[in-house]
């Protein structure tokens, strides 16, 4: 776009010639005709200016997106142990997709029409997991255990949490 930005100006400014009728050869015209031209010169400097800085804002607003983009993936699920440490060739994705199946493990009761889900899951050991579960607007964070049976199934037990309610982390019955 910036390459064909000259041509364009060029062809606007040849317009603009003919539109203001400035084709005479009366020496008064040709004064109004180069002050209309001086006009328009500016204008399309300012134009220039314009699209200028807006070629500078839409370059900050990728690099927003971009960072933002990064600072959603560093928030993303992570574990602590890979899968092949894991016991019966169970992934942490699945592991992560049985926890995602019992919302019921979340303390608290959804409010205003939210949907308790479980926003991110660290698998930190063969045994316990770590998850920041929310409704979309309260939330907490959670340690679970869990055992996995010979046939795959999982088995959880909510060991503690925290309803960033003040109380700070809080033991499970």
């Amino acid at each position: 776009m910036r390459r064909k930005l000259p041509l364009i100006l060029a062809v606007v400014w040849l317009l603009s010639l003919i539109l203001t009728g400035c084709t005479s050869s009366d020496p008064s015209d040709i004064n109004d005709c180069q002050k209309t031209i001086d006009e328009q010169a500016q204008t399309i400097q300012n134009l220039e200016k314009m699209i200028e800085d807006q070629a500078d804002a839409m370059i900050k607003l990728n690099q927003t997106i971009e960072n933002l983009e990064q600072q959603a993936a560093d928030k993303q699920d992570s574990d602590v142990y890979t899968s092949s440490q894991l016991p019966f060739n169970t992934t942490a994705d699945k592991i992560r997709e049985d926890l995602r199946s019992h919302p019921e493990l979340i303390p608290f009761e959804a409010v205003l029409g939210g949907t308790n889900a479980y926003e991110i899951i660290h698998v930190m050991s063969r045994e316990y997991v770590y998850t920041v579960a929310s409704d979309g607007h309260i939330g907490a964070d959670m340690v679970l255990s869990y055992q996995i049976s010979g046939d795959g199934k999982i088995a959880w037990k909510v060991l503690v949490y925290d309803l960033h309610d003040g109380n700070g982390m809080q033991v499970a019955e």
